[in-house]
């Protein structure tokens, strides 16, 4: 029997991936309709996330079970809903989740970012064989994806964007000292791109087998918490933390340079309480930043960044699956080995 979608007054049924409770996923067929305005893409590759870990492990409030699942992926456009401009079937895309409405009172002030419909329309439900792209981002955030770049390595549209987001928020200064706290798959992203900046980064981890990752691409490493933080105390003008980890930002702090700031990028607990010294960041005029999500121009600059090919990608991914066996892939991640994984329809 086929996999393609078949089509009855426009509704598409296709197989997807729901989440129907912590750790049960269930491969199943949909059914959607194709409204005016969006685009069906055929999934050629989709890449597991953080996002996508702490739904899988314990829910999310955001997105009650049963859930799609998924939301890093490129693919090639199967079909077009009414009035969508520019792509057509056949077409190979590249897209990240949102896209801004332009016309609320924070994308007026230039805050794309913090939108407040920004997920009303978002690309969900990825690990599947096809994936419903909204109408508002299929006309403001869909590119086209270049036949040199690897599906895989465009499907990395959406965490790279949020890292240029970041890596702006935070201003730095050329050949700036930057430290990244947390060398998972995000912490990766904001070490190559860092560097490809003109920045000098060191990464830090706990985790010994990441840290060879980045000794193979030659970035100064540093280990545990507590072992390095006086030999690096005042010698970093950026610390981006990017493990989520209380203790890690205390650590960022003390090796805060004068002037320097500190990224808050990694999403802390609800009601999570950070300390520190504000006369240190009064006398040494330090800087807290927040970054969330991405806007339009962060989009577009990662999209450059990834149909340019100039980050060292390949050891980002861990390996590849078929679709049937994402279950796999999710312990695989629990069980702290590897980094991205892609699965391929």
């Amino acid at each position: 029997m086929s996999n393609a979608p078949l089509c009855y007054n426009r509704f598409m049924r296709y197989r997807a991936y729901l989440l129907t409770a912590e750790r049960k996923l269930e491969l199943t067929t949909v059914e959607t309709p194709l409204r005016k305005g969006e685009l069906l893409v055929k999934v050629k590759a989709a890449l597991t996330c953080g996002t996508d870990t702490k739904m899988y492990l314990r829910g999310h409030a955001k997105f009650p079970f049963p859930s799609l699942f998924g939301h890093e992926m490129a693919g090639v456009v199967e079909a077009a809903g009414d009035g969508v401009k520019g792509f057509g079937p056949g077409d190979a895309v590249m897209v990240p989740v949102s896209a801004p409405c332009l016309a609320c009172s924070p994308c007026r002030r230039g805050l794309e970012n913090l939108c407040e419909t920004l997920f009303g329309e978002k690309v969900w439900g990825a690990f599947a064989e096809y994936c419903v792209i909204p109408a508002r981002v299929a006309a403001l955030n869909t590119f086209a994806k270049p036949p040199a770049l690897p599906f895989a390595e465009a499907a990395l549209l959406d965490p790279l964007a949020s890292v240029v987001q970041a890596l702006d928020a935070v201003a730095a200064p050329p050949a700036s000292r930057v430290l990244i706290l947390g060398g998972g798959p995000m912490g990766y992203l904001h070490a190559v791109t860092a560097r490809q900046y003109g920045h000098a980064v060191t990464v830090a981890d706990i985790n010994p087998g990441r840290l060879e990752i980045y000794r193979g691409l030659g970035f100064p490493v540093a280990g545990a918490a507590g072992s390095w933080e006086e030999e690096a105390a005042e010698s970093f003008d950026v610390v981006m933390e990017c493990s989520g980890s209380p203790p890690a930002f205390a650590s960022g702090l003390t090796a805060l340079a004068p002037g320097g700031a500190l990224c808050l990028f990694a999403g802390h607990a609800s009601g999570e309480v950070l300390s520190f010294d504000s006369a240190a960041l009064h006398y040494k005029h330090q800087r807290l930043v927040g970054s969330f999500h991405y806007g339009r121009q962060a989009v577009a600059a990662a999209r450059t960044l990834l149909v340019e090919r100039v980050l060292p990608l390949g050891p980002l991914f861990s390996g590849t699956y078929p679709l049937d066996r994402l279950h796999e892939v999710m312990e695989l991640i629990l069980d702290g080995k590897g980094m991205k994984y892609v699965v391929e329809p």
